[in-house]
């Protein structure tokens, strides 16, 4: 293995698909591009060159890491504190959304990582179909914007968002978008956006996101700053159908906050349907 740093262009490791994808795209914007070994010493040279030439060059080099590169990592246990035990897991009120709230008419979009994989599956679980979701995959922050255009074509639909504290800040400005478009032109009544708040990025090893901490990111807050028409806090699964049926009385889109406590099944599979199939049984679900 050579541990020099190699244009993927010239290494043998760079036939993959995503790798070949990533270098043209980089190759574009000027960007230089080089691939890490997969052993210790290589790796660490590779770092080291790849910051020299971005020093000598004064721009941003890119330094792409194929899969199966690392060693797969032991997860540390999750513990779960006494206050956070009454409260549900992200499928447990995922499962409890579908079932008692989400109308057969409804269409669900997804955020991406745990959640969508989680709605996949408790909609096989529960025998439900797939055609009114969804599933934004590698989409992170995106979901509530494709929920805002389903909700602005079908303004008679209820559209379901469902998404997570760590895309929810990522791009916060879609909430803002969301009020503009309620409180200016009087749209997204149907829209229910729905944080669900483990306070980390557990798609992508639970390293704990701005939510945190108690009051650093309080949503309903935010929804209301920025012209949510009605927002809400559900601590306990207990707590989703009362949240929802208070804020129903209001007109405008609505934003509840699931406070939950972490927890994520080892045997989660993923789904079975491409991202392209679910669009077109969305169109079609849609077009009913």
């Amino acid at each position: 293995m050579e541990r020099a740093l190699v244009p993927l262009g010239k290494h043998r490791r760079a036939s993959g698909t995503q790798l070949r994808l990533a270098v043209a795209q980089l190759e574009s914007l000027g960007v230089s591009t080089a691939i890490m070994p997969n052993d210790q010493d290589g790796a660490m040279e590779s770092m080291q060159q790849a910051v020299d030439m971005a020093r000598a060059e004064g721009q941003p080099v890119a330094l792409l890491v194929p899969p199966k590169t690392f060693q797969p990592a032991k997860k540390a246990p999750v513990e779960i504190s006494a206050a956070d035990q009454v409260k549900p897991t992200r499928e447990e009120a995922i499962e409890a959304l579908l079932t008692e709230f989400v109308g057969p008419n409804d269409a669900v979009v997804g955020t991406t990582g745990f959640c969508s994989r989680e709605i996949y599956e408790t909609r096989k679980r529960l025998g439900q179909s797939n055609e009114s979701d969804f599933l934004s995959v590698g989409s992170m922050g995106h979901a509530l914007s494709i929920a805002q255009g389903i909700a602005l074509a079908q303004p008679d639909r209820t559209v379901w968002c469902l998404d997570g504290d760590g895309a929810s800040i990522m791009h916060l400005g879609n909430l803002a978008t969301t009020g503009a478009l309620s409180s200016s032109y009087g749209q997204l009544s149907n829209l229910r956006h729905i944080i669900l708040n483990n306070r980390v990025h557990d798609s992508v090893g639970a390293q704990p996101t701005a939510a945190t901490y108690d009051g650093a990111v309080d949503f309903p807050a935010l929804a209301n700053a920025t012209g949510y028409a009605a927002a809400g806090t559900a601590p306990t699964a207990a707590d989703i159908g009362p949240a929802l049926e208070e804020m129903n009385s209001k007109v405008g889109p609505k934003l509840l906050e699931i406070q939950l406590k972490l927890g994520t099944r080892s045997d989660l599979g993923r789904p079975k349907t491409s991202t392209l199939d679910a669009a077109v049984a969305l169109k079609s679900f849609l077009q009913k």
